[in-house]
C-alpha cells in the first residue's frame, strides 16, 4: 500500500516527519496493547458529535499510518528472539516462493509476501491454512488468499483487519473462516454475514446490537461467538429471532432468568457451558 502523502494541516496526530517522534515498545503484549489502544481511540472519535467529516478521515489516516509504522518497527526489531522469527519466516516463505512442499511449516510465519499469499491461495496441497502467529496482512494478500479452496482459514494473531480484507476474506470458498480479531466495524460484520459456511468469531469480546442485528441475517449453517462474555437483552432477543441453525455461546458467564427462558424456546440452537442464571428479574 502507498502511503499517503496529504497532510491536513490540523491532523492531531501527525508531526510533520516519516519517522516516529517517540520510542514504543514493540514486545508482542505492548504492540498488541498498542494496536487495541488506537482502535478505542479511532472507536471514541468516531462516536463524537463534535469531529467533522474531515477531521475523523484525517485522524483515521493518521491512526492507521501508525499502526502501520508501529507494525513495521515491530517486524524490524533487533532482538534475538524476533530475529529468529524473522529468520525462519524468510525460510519459508522462499521455500514456498520456490515451490517446494513445507508442510504445516507456513504457521510459523509472522508476515507473508504477496507471492506466497498467491501460491497459498490457488494450490489445492493444503487441507487447512491456519496462521497462529501471523501479525500483518495488506488488502492484497487478503484478495490473494481469497482464492483459497481448503478446509480451514484462520487467523488468530492479528487484532485488526482493514474493511476491505474483511470482505476478500468473506469471498473464499472454505468450510470454516476463522477470524479472532476482538472488535469489527459494521462493515466487516456485514461482509462476514455474507459468508455461506462455517465461521467463527471466537475472538470478538464485544458486539453493538445494531452489529447483532447485522450478524442475525447469516445464512451459513454455523457460527461460534464464545468470545463474547455477556448478552444485552435486545442480543438475545435477536439471536432467538434469527434463523441461523446453530451458534455456539462458550463464554458467556451470566444469563438473566428472562435471557434463559428465550434460549430455552430453541435447546438445539445454542450452545452454553452451564450460564449461571441471576434472579434480577424475579
Amino acid at each position: 500500500m502507498a502511503p499517503n502523502t496529504h497532510r491536513d494541516e490540523k491532523d492531531p496526530l501527525h508531526d510533520g516527519s516519516n519517522s516516529m517522534p517517540f520510542e514504543v515498545d514493540v514486545s508482542l503484549p505492548s504492540f498488541q496493547n498498542s494496536m487495541i489502544a488506537m482502535e478505542a481511540m479511532r472507536h471514541a472519535i468516531t462516536h463524537d458529535s463534535s469531529v467533522t467529516a474531515g477531521m475523523l478521515q484525517s485522524v483515521n489516516r493518521s491512526i492507521d499510518e501508525l499502526q502501520m509504522n508501529i507494525g513495521a518497527r515491530r517486524l524490524a526489531i533487533a532482538d534475538i528472539e524476533h530475529d529468529e522469527e524473522i529468520a525462519k519466516t524468510l525460510r519459508i516463505l522462499g521455500k514456498i516462493e520456490r515451490g517446494e512442499t513445507v508442510l504445516d511449516d507456513f504457521k510459523e510465519c509472522i508476515f507473508l509476501t504477496d507471492a506466497v499469499a498467491e501460491k497459498l491461495g490457488t494450490q489445492d496441497y493444503y487441507l487447512n491454512l491456519n496462521f497462529p502467529h501471523l501479525q500483518v496482512l495488506t488488502d492484497r494478500q487478503a484478495e490473494l488468499l481469497s482464492a483459497y479452496n481448503g478446509m480451514l482459514l484462520k487467523f488468530e494473531a492479528i487484532i485488526r483487519f482493514s474493511d476491505a480484507q474483511i470482505h476478500h476474506l468473506a469471498r473464499c470458498n472454505v468450510d470454516t473462516l476463522s477470524i479472532g480479531v476482538p472488535q469489527m466495524t459494521d462493515a466487516q460484520v456485514q461482509s462476514l454475514a455474507t459468508f455461506p459456511r462455517r465461521l467463527s468469531l471466537n475472538g470478538l469480546t464485544s458486539i453493538t446490537d445494531d452489529q447483532m442485528r447485522i450478524l442475525a441475517t447469516f445464512e451459513g449453517p454455523f457460527l461460534e461467538l464464545s468470545g463474547l462474555t455477556s448478552l444485552s437483552d435486545a442480543q438475545v432477543e435477536i439471536l432467538t429471532s434469527a434463523t441461523i441453525p446453530f451458534v455456539r455461546l462458550l463464554g458467556i458467564k451470566n444469563l438473566t432468568t428472562s435471557q434463559k427462558k428465550l434460549f430455552e424456546k430453541h435447546p438445539d440452537r445454542f450452545g452454553f457451558k452451564l450460564p449461571t442464571v441471576t434472579p434480577d428479574d424475579l
